[in-house]
């Protein structure tokens, strides 16, 4: 899905890597299906903005920040 103006933001992040047309296996172009839908509803669980880059552009902390669970980031104390 190349991006477009009406594209959810989640889907124009991650289809803004390079696309590479020629030689894209179809099991390349299923984990970009896949990458789109998990970022995508990630981000509505969450509610959390994916990062603007790429998801091969990313630092590891850019990955851990929007991945993280904030449910199970820390221990619970009280038990």
């Amino acid at each position: 899905m190349p991006p477009t103006a009406t594209a959810p933001r989640a889907a124009r992040a991650v289809d803004a890597r390079p696309h590479r047309a020629v030689g894209r296996t179809p099991q390349a172009r299923l984990e970009d299906e896949l990458l789109a839908l998990l970022v995508t509803t990630w981000a509505v669980h969450t509610g959390r903005r994916p990062p603007e880059r790429a998801p091969h552009l990313l630092t590891p902390e850019e990955l851990i920040d929007f991945w993280s669970d904030d449910l199970t980031a820390a221990p619970d104390s009280s038990h």
